[in-house]
C-alpha cells in the first residue's frame, strides 16, 4: 500500500522527465529533493561566477583600466579556473556550505588564479594578492554564510509552528 502502482502518477509537484522518455512524472519526496539539489549546485554556480567577475569589474574599474570584454576575461579567466578546481575538489559536498565547501572554493579560486597569472605573465604582487584574497573571501563565503543563517532561521521557524501551518 505504501508504494505506488505501476502506471500511477505520483502527487508532488511536476518533475523533469527522465532523458529518453515522454511526459512529465509527478516527482515524491526523493525526487524533489534530487531536484532541489540540482537547482542548488546551479545557484550556488552563477553566484560563484558573478562575484569573480564583480571582483574583476571593481578592480579594473578603480584602476582605471576600462571594463571590456577582453578585459574581463583576460583577468577573470584565471579566477574562474580556480573556482572550477573549487568545485571539482568539492564535488558531492553541500555547495552551499560555508565549510568546507565554501573555504574550497575560494582558496582555489585565489591560489589556482593566482598561479595561473603568475604563469601567463600577468604578475601580482603581494597587495594583490592580499586585496584578492580578502575581497573574494567576503563573495565566496559571505554568500554562504547568509545562506546557512538563512537556512538556519527557516529550518527554526517551521519547527515552532504546529504541523498544520507547515505545508
Amino acid at each position: 500500500m505504501g508504494g505506488s502502482k505501476k502506471g500511477e502518477r505520483r502527487k508532488g509537484r511536476p518533475c523533469p522527465a527522465p532523458e529518453g522518455q515522454r511526459g512529465s512524472p509527478r516527482c515524491g519526496p526523493a525526487e524533489r529533493s534530487l531536484v532541489s539539489e540540482a537547482v542548488s549546485k546551479a545557484i550556488a554556480a552563477v553566484v560563484d561566477v558573478v562575484a569573480v567577475l564583480v571582483f574583476v569589474a571593481i578592480g579594473l574599474s578603480v584602476h582605471a583600466h576600462g571594463i571590456t570584454v577582453g578585459g574581463m576575461a583576460s583577468v577573470a579567466g584565471p579566477f574562474l579556473a580556480g573556482t572550477v578546481v573549487g568545485w571539482a575538489l568539492a564535488r558531492g559536498r553541500n555547495v552551499t556550505r560555508l565549510w568546507p565547501t565554501g573555504v574550497l572554493v575560494w582558496l582555489s579560486t585565489v591560489v589556482v588564479g593566482m598561479l595561473i597569472r603568475g604563469l601567463a605573465g600577468q604578475g601580482f604582487d603581494g597587495a594583490f594578492v592580499v586585496v584578492a584574497s580578502l575581497f573574494l573571501a567576503l563573495e565566496l563565503l559571505g554568500w554562504r554564510l547568509m545562506a546557512q543563517v538563512a537556512t538556519a532561521i527557516g529550518s527554526r521557524g517551521s519547527r515552532s509552528r504546529p504541523a498544520s501551518a507547515r505545508s
